[in-house]
């Protein structure tokens, strides 16, 4: 996966043997579901429609865990155009993880649109 050659990278670090991470396992797969089709619908001049989501085993890849920072598991992160936006560190309900992802997103579409606005004039 080259994640600068995707828009937006949802990725999900997790460990088998972790109770929170199990719990969250189904939310994670069920909100990059909607991140997906959010992306597609509301963002698509600013940010793409290029998602991919990212499940990392840091036992099987502690040195992906070392570059993106991550100390603790679970951890999401929201990665736009190459660059870690949004980390979430531990377990969350289904709607307040969707919520402050989606918020980062517009977020990021708003800062988007300021700079093509202010370099057009």
């Amino acid at each position: 996966m080259d994640e600068y050659q995707s828009t937006v990278v949802l990725r999900y670090f997790h460990a088998p043997w972790s109770l929170p991470c199990v719990q969250m396992n189904r939310i994670f797969s069920e909100v990059a579901v909607d991140c997906a089709r959010y992306i597609q619908k509301n963002l698509p001049e600013s940010l793409g429609t290029s998602f991919e989501k990212d499940i990392v085993n840091i036992d099987d890849d502690p040195d992906l865990m070392a570059t993106h920072g991550i100390d603790h598991v679970p951890t999401i992160q929201l990665s736009i155009q190459g660059y870690d936006v949004l980390t979430l560190t531990g377990a969350r309900p289904k709607l307040a993880l969707r919520s402050e992802i989606f918020s980062a997103l517009n977020t990021h579409d708003l800062s988007s649109r300021a700079q093509r606005s202010n370099h057009g004039s």
